[in-house]
């Protein structure tokens, strides 16, 4: 038989660990800012795309 190991303590705090300030948090759950985020990231990637097919 084998043994299982022992686990270490388990960390709950984490005093340095950056935190989101309020405006951040709102701008993370607004739809209209995420929508918009959304499409400037597809307009890239279609760049990308668009780009690689040229001849």
């Amino acid at each position: 038989m084998t043994t299982q190991p022992t686990a270490g303590p388990v960390i709950t705090k984490f005093p340095s660990a950056p935190v989101p300030t309020p405006l951040t948090l709102a701008m993370r759950k607004n739809l209209l800012v995420q929508a918009a985020r959304f499409v400037a990231i597809d307009a890239r990637i279609m760049m990308m795309v668009l780009k690689g097919h040229e001849e």
